[in-house]
């Protein structure tokens, strides 16, 4: 693309099916777990920061993307942040309609967000 071209939109729906298919690439998870290593990248000597191992448990995943699959599939109400992640209101595209954001005029942040 020329200068000023305007890059792709990218819906939720795309990002689920690119995450389903890179997923799909994994080995499975197995009873043994899975060794994580988390890598600062900009670090040129490798930036290994922490490793440890974790045990897959689909009924503990399962319980916790459901609310945020009911959510994003419209067949639940999106829900307010908890108080210490009220940041969050800024990225939201609820906040016009949400009952805790209550700001104090039109540019105000989430500062003014009521407890």
């Amino acid at each position: 693309g020329g200068q000023g071209a305007t890059p792709p939109t990218i819906t939720l729906d795309d990002l689920v099916r690119v995450l389903h298919q890179s997923l799909a690439w994994l080995p499975p998870a197995g009873d043994n777990g899975h060794r994580l290593e988390y890598i600062y990248q900009q670090d040129p000597t490798g930036g290994f920061l922490l490793e440890e191992e974790v045990v897959f448990d689909s009924s503990w995943l399962r319980e916790r993307l459901q609310p945020a699959l009911a959510v994003w599939t419209g067949r639940a109400a999106p829900q307010p942040c908890a108080s210490n992640e009220r940041y969050k209101c800024n990225y939201c595209d609820f906040k016009s309609q949400c009952k805790v954001y209550k700001p104090s005029h039109p540019d105000s942040n989430p500062a003014t967000v009521a407890e």
